[in-house]
């Protein structure tokens, strides 16, 4: 069974090549809301089946890896929340922004990062996603392994070329 800090370290392979820097760090945190947002039409507007939700929740997870790595936060901690459904993602469209609001910040307005906030958010996103999971019969663990099998098709991490072909 995978844990947090070994997917983190897997997940970091599987970075787009040349993205360094601000650039990078603006696209993880878009890249964080997208996915985010994308599990909330998976769940509400309607996935086909559950490994679809679980797909995109282990989407979510792997921004959450590379942003908190780029901010050289390796000890993310996940803690059961009680919070699923609507509320459940509610908060984690609102921790992923803010995560995001964070990183402008940072990044364009050359704010210091607030580590701690930033950790907390992270930390918080992946403890809606455990949540999630468990609604839906699997786990945080069984998500990270499932995207990991997912994404080790992609070698290289991603290009231009193949953003092409994917939503």
């Amino acid at each position: 069974m995978i844990n947090f800090p070994e997917y983190q370290a897997w997940a970091i392979t599987k970075k787009a090549g040349n993205l360094t820097g601000r650039e990078a760090r603006l696209t993880w945190a878009l890249g964080l809301v997208d996915e985010v947002i994308e599990v909330w039409e998976t769940f509400f507007v309607g996935a086909e089946d559950h490994l679809e939700e679980l797909e995109e929740l282990g989407d979510v997870t792997w921004y959450v890896a590379v942003l908190a790595e780029d901010y050289q936060i390796y000890n993310l901690s996940a803690t059961y929340c009680q919070e699923g459904g609507f509320k459940g993602l509610a908060m984690m469209l609102s921790a992923a922004k803010g995560a995001g609001e964070l990183v402008k910040k940072h990044v364009s307005h050359g704010h210091p990062m607030p580590q701690e906030a930033l950790y907390q958010k992270l930390s918080f996103v992946i403890s809606l996603v455990w949540n999630l999971a468990m609604q839906r019969g699997s786990s945080l663990w069984e998500v990270m392994e499932m995207n990991r099998d997912k994404l080790d098709g992609h070698e290289g991490g991603f290009s231009a070329e193949a953003s092409q072909t994917t939503d």
